[in-house]
């Protein structure tokens, strides 16, 4: 934003490296936004080699600046490059957003006023300079004001929701709850409880399977529930719910009458609502594709 202004006053005149790191920080903004919605949708969990791949082109251009032009590079194609790319990486954000608020439904709800402001905040910023540059609809002059105003609306929103910007992904506990200990014999009850509901009942090849749906069907309190999945059980409720799921679907791949059902299908079966989630845990959990697991036991 500091370059669009001085860009204002200075034109052709600005410093053709300060130019430049002002378009590698729109890119960087653009992919940083993106890794940070990543992070809350996999827990936390991204390989480096990941990170590094959607930083390195903001990275690139910040070395490159003393020799990025504007008329032999940026204008002939590598301005458009950098705007759309941050569309799509803002895009890829909001589909995170709803990803997010579908798989993990506790976190979604503590954070969900920031990163809706988040989102619309960026979503000005980026999209104005699209506007811009690319539908000629937004005069240049015009877009500091709409910068400056996705600014203040993210700060004020940072302000009003600062203790769960920095809070842990996971909601604490109630605080009556939190020194609670259950003698070993109430552990395993709760424990076969639990799997009963799960193996029995099936409770896992509902899409929308929660913590709270099972605290109901179990009539076992959800801070319970939790205290004994992890302590007892070593798990979490979101881990334990897709590794039966994943076992179910391993089963599926492999029935005579299943052969014509495509990937999705099994994994809708199973009991997931997204492909690139089944597909992501299964892998985790098996070490290879849905598509591969099927096809070596099959052979």
């Amino acid at each position: 934003m500091l370059k669009s202004v001085l860009y204002l006053f200075e034109g052709a005149k600005l410093s053709l490296p300060l130019m430049n790191l002002g378009f590698a920080a729109h890119l960087g903004a653009a992919s940083a936004l993106y890794l940070y919605f990543l992070i809350h949708r996999r827990s936390g969990s991204i390989p480096r080699f990941e990170v590094v791949l959607h930083l390195l082109p903001p990275i690139a251009i910040t070395l490159a600046s003393p020799w990025l032009h504007l008329q032999s590079f940026w204008y002939l194609g590598g301005y458009h490059c950098l705007l759309i790319a941050s569309v799509i990486y803002w895009a890829w954000a909001v589909k995170l957003f709803f990803d997010i608020r579908r798989e993990r439904v506790q976190v979604f709800q503590q954070k969900k006023q920031w990163w809706i402001s988040v989102l619309a905040g960026t979503g000005i910023f980026f999209l104005a300079y699209f506007s811009n540059y690319v539908l000629g609809v937004l005069p240049y002059a015009q877009a500091p004001f709409f910068y400056s105003f996705a600014v203040f609306c993210m700060g004020y929103s940072a302000w009003r929701n600062f203790a769960n910007i920095n809070s842990t992904d996971e909601p604490q506990p109630q605080k009556k709850y939190r020194n609670l200990s259950l003698t070993k014999t109430e552990m395993e009850q709760g424990k076969m409880i639990i799997l009963r509901a799960l193996e029995q009942d099936q409770l896992f090849l509902e899409p929308d399977c929660s913590l709270q749906q099972l605290s109901e069907r179990t009539q076992i309190p959800s801070h319970v529930l939790s205290l004994i999945l992890n302590q007892h059980l070593n798990t979490n409720f979101t881990t334990l719910i897709n590794s039966y799921r994943i076992e179910t679907a391993c089963h599926l791949l492999l029935r005579p009458d299943r052969q014509h059902y495509t990937i999705a299908a099994i994994a809708f079966e199973a009991g997931f609502s997204s492909l690139s989630v089944f597909n992501r845990h299964f892998r985790a959990q098996k070490g290879m594709t849905p598509s591969a697991f099927r096809k070596k036991n099959l052979s």
